[in-house]
């Protein structure tokens, strides 16, 4: 059977509103919405820390950001763990097809229009990466002192064989998984690398 070629498809964000695309997801929105982009103190973004990926809002046309913060829970760290490697920029890692066929969502989100997709990435991540079907979520948070940083959330949510081919709709529909993640479970502390997480 061929291999399913790689696609980037644009969500609806309706999905982040309602909690179908996941609570991590919902809060995510909601926060940054409901403080209209500012980064607050907020001890409930202590453990999403450990799902996202910061990266600084420049990026050049058909490219991606570099990252700043990469979550230890992120499907990026659980693929390329090389990327712990000191002094190397983790997009350097992904192959050059493969940053421009995502590059469009971070553009959007550095001009404020906040992203969400799903992305099947077939071969495009290199021969001896899986055939990953992914969702994500971005958005431009700033400080009060104006220090501005893309937050990523990334979700895995199917690991397909690659010697078979597959459905979009399918598993938009059938690979929505529910979280275990819940705001109000959530220890007390302070969020993100803009609060002292270990930049890269």
């Amino acid at each position: 059977m061929a291999l399913m070629a790689p696609y980037v498809e644009p969500l609806d964000l309706a999905d982040i509103e309602t909690g179908a695309a996941g609570l991590e997801a919902q809060y995510l929105f909601r926060t940054w919405r409901e403080n209209e982009g500012l980064l607050i103190q907020d001890e409930r973004l202590t453990k999403l820390a450990s799902r996202l990926m910061t990266l600084r809002p420049t990026a050049e046309a058909g490219d991606v950001p570099p990252i700043s913060f990469l979550g230890k829970e992120t499907p990026f760290r659980k693929y390329f763990p090389e990327a712990d490697s000191g002094g190397l920029q983790p997009t350097s890692l992904l192959p050059a097809s493969y940053k421009k066929s995502i590059a469009h969502g971070y553009h959007a989100a550095i001009n404020g229009e906040p992203w969400y997709d799903l992305q099947r990435t077939g071969s495009a991540l290199g021969e001896d990466k899986p055939d990953l079907l992914i969702d994500r979520f971005i958005l431009l948070f700033r400080t009060n002192a104006g220090f501005e940083r893309l937050f990523c959330l990334t979700t895995e949510r199917h690991s397909c064989e690659r010697s078979t081919q597959s459905n979009r709709r399918y598993h938009q529909l059938s690979f929505r998984q529910k979280s275990s993640w819940h705001p109000a479970y959530q220890a007390k502390a302070v969020p993100s690398e803009l609060h002292g997480m270990r930049p890269l």
